[in-house]
């Protein structure tokens, strides 16, 4: 399992599209929390982790996690869709990143 934190300006997905793409050609399930508008954790692991499946455990952690993780589950959804796949000979994230602060600069 990995955890992505993909920082983006509001309303820019490119960048989210592209690793969300990436991750799912290494795991076989990819989920996304949206914590902020310019904030989203990418989840990439096993078929099995699912919003159902953290709701399910949350009782089992400590007192003081339970709600944190009770809140994600509400969160968590499929990766968005669309996005390039990035690999080690291919992977022009600077210009992406560059792409979407300019065009939230000019917008």
């Amino acid at each position: 399992m990995v955890i992505v934190n993909v920082g983006h300006p509001e309303g820019s997905d490119a960048l989210e599209q592209v690793l969300g793409a990436t991750m799912a050609a290494a795991f076989p399930r990819v989920l996304r929390d949206p914590i902020a508008d310019t904030n989203t954790l990418l989840i990439g692991g096993g078929p099995g982790i699912s919003a159902a499946r953290l709701e399910a455990v949350a009782t089992e952690l400590p007192f003081d996690l339970r709600r944190i993780a009770l809140a994600a589950a509400a969160r968590l959804a499929p990766r968005l869709p669309g996005g390039e796949v990035y690999t080690d000979d291919h992977a022009p994230v600077e210009w992406l990143i560059d792409d979407s602060l300019l065009e939230y600069a000019g917008g």
